[in-house]
């Protein structure tokens, strides 16, 4: 499952990519797609695990959207 929120506490989608390949490319094609649905220029930070397919959709998407911060998330590091 992927989840799309918002600085808000709301889920703004939910799709199951159980049968998908999660490489860089998909993951950054999903998030594109999101970003896109709430306003581009309203997103200022996309954060995930550290998984390498996530820093790769990371490198993918700054090309497209260079004002957005990824980042991954300190709460999974720290586990």
């Amino acid at each position: 499952m992927w989840w799309f929120i918002a600085a808000q506490p709301f889920l703004l989608n939910s799709i199951d990519a159980t049968e998908d390949s999660h490489t860089g490319e998909y993951i950054a094609k999903l998030l594109a797609k999101e970003i896109h649905a709430v306003g581009k220029h309203k997103v200022v930070a996309v954060v995930t695990d550290h998984a390498a397919n996530m820093r790769s959709a990371w490198r993918l998407l700054a090309q497209d959207f260079p004002w957005i911060l990824f980042e991954g998330c300190k709460a999974i590091c720290s586990i």
